[in-house]
């Protein structure tokens, strides 16, 4: 029960946690008032403000737009292998030579048919001796390489020889048959198949789908965050709010 010198007012009830009960100043009176009826919240004051779920759509966006820049890259990418791999391949014959143009750094392969050898099988590297030398005369490393088929326009190749164009510009390639090889050599050079090609192709598609997975991940946790922050406000001002008595006038 209040003092006697509180001030008469609306208190809890002493009977109910439910109601407020009026105080005249020197004891209870029979006028009560609901403590927990339906409160209503003034959304201004909720934060954060309803603006924040805004937040949510950026990074959304930015895994759209990184996910547009990797496939973009990983569609480039693609061109370019099928372009490399469908152009036309310079055939020559060994004993013999041939010249390409290529970029400093390019890398090239020596071919062979499976029938290669007139008269003869397939050959393999210990069948050939190549030269490679670049603008300006400069030499390029040989590495054998016979793991790689190539099919073009219906006839199957087989890597012998793989190099890298020493500089830009035109690259002559000479070549003659070894001792044991029966007969000339039918020979042509391709592209080089790059492993990194591939996998930079893959890369940039999983990280696309990553992006996509993780804008719209965080996405979902900033709005989920906003909603939670929210709701916790919004508790928090009815609880204020039922804590403050029914204006004065029991």
């Amino acid at each position: 029960m209040p003092e006697p010198t509180r001030p008469a007012g609306w208190y809890p009830d002493p009977n109910s946690d439910r109601h407020w009960r009026w105080w005249d100043g020197a004891s209870w009176t029979h006028n009560t008032a609901p403590r927990w009826s339906p409160i209503e919240v003034d959304k201004s004051r909720i934060r954060p403000g309803a603006w924040a779920f805004a937040l949510a759509a950026i990074p959304a966006l930015l895994g759209i737009a990184a996910a547009i820049v990797l496939i973009i890259g990983a569609i480039h990418a693609g061109s370019r292998t099928i372009d490399r791999f469908t152009a036309p391949l310079t055939h020559f014959t060994a004993p013999g030579s041939a010249t390409v143009t290529l970029h400093a750094g390019e890398g090239q392969t020596i071919y062979t048919t499976d029938a290669g050898s007139r008269g003869a099988g397939a050959p393999n590297g210990a069948d050939l001796s190549c030269a490679v030398h670049g603008a300006g005369g400069r030499s390029a490393a040989l590495s054998a390489n016979e793991n790689v088929t190539l099919r073009h326009d219906g006839t199957r190749y087989r890597s012998l020889y793989d190099f890298t164009a020493p500089a830009a510009g035109t690259t002559q390639v000479r070549c003659r048959p070894a001792l044991r090889a029966r007969g000339p050599l039918e020979l042509a050079i391709g592209p080089r198949f790059e492993v990194g090609d591939l996998l930079g192709i893959v890369l940039r598609v999983i990280g696309a789908l990553a992006a996509l997975f993780l804008g719209f991940g965080l996405g979902v946790g900033v709005g989920v965050l906003v909603g939670v922050l929210r709701d916790r406000s919004e508790r928090s001002l009815r609880a204020e709010a039922a804590e403050k008595p029914p204006p004065a006038g029991g």
